[in-house]
């Protein structure tokens, strides 16, 4: 038994009677191999190769090789021009392929490029927001020690007293805003930080794809 699927892995197979027949020259081994080339003809694609095409680099030398057998054995020009086309077909699509990849690196590089440039300036409006911070909580600190003080002192200097009280408030709101937008920078940053290294994954497949692809072609 010879099991056939209509697949470029089980098409190749047909190589091997063929070259038993270029050795014994028995019929039933040609018949045999020539099936699975004729079988592999059976549905074409609009570019008039093999619908087996998956355009993945192995297949130039699985479809090529059984097709060559074939005219080797038979000297039918037809599978010479085959295995042919495949290979033209094939190196045009992947070099396409190839460019495509090298476009989308750049644009991930690019990107990733623009993310670091956002981070950095979260970085420094997060660093100028805690300066702020600390500097009014020291203010509040100082208001309510002096409010300690004039509460000890009898309340003697009552103006003084709302005075402070009036800035306390200006500067707890202050702070409750700085805090609300300090919060904010502290979630954009960490959406950012998620979204880069999303971009960094995807730049690296784009990269691994584009080496290969590459080293392929």
């Amino acid at each position: 038994k010879f099991p056939f699927k209509f697949h470029v892995d089980h098409s190749v197979n047909g190589v091997i009677p063929l070259e038993v027949y270029r050795l014994t020259n028995e019929d039933k081994y040609l018949k045999m191999g020539m099936k699975r080339v004729e079988d592999q003809w059976s549905k074409t694609t609009p570019d008039g190769i093999t619908r087996q095409a998956r355009y993945w680099v192995d297949d130039i030398y699985m479809i090529a090789a059984i097709q060559s057998a074939a005219f080797r054995v038979t000297g039918d020009q037809k599978y010479l021009d085959r295995a042919a086309l495949t290979i033209a077909t094939y190196l045009k699509k992947l070099q396409k392929e190839k460019a495509a990849l090298k476009e989308t690196l750049k644009e991930r590089q690019k990107a990733l490029k623009d993310q670091a440039e956002t981070l950095k300036k979260f970085e420094t409006k997060k660093g100028r927001l805690l300066k702020e911070l600390q500097s009014l909580d020291q203010d509040l600190t100082r208001l309510k020690q002096e409010e300690v003080f004039l509460v000890r002192e009898g309340s003697a200097e009552l103006a003084r007293e709302e005075a402070l009280n009036e800035e306390k408030e200006r500067l707890e709101a202050e702070v409750q805003s700085l805090t609300k937008e300090f919060e904010d920078v502290l979630r954009q940053e960490k959406i950012l930080r998620a979204r880069t290294q999303g971009l960094k994954e995807e730049s690296l497949k784009a990269e691994k794809a584009f080496k290969e692809k590459n080293l392929l072609l």
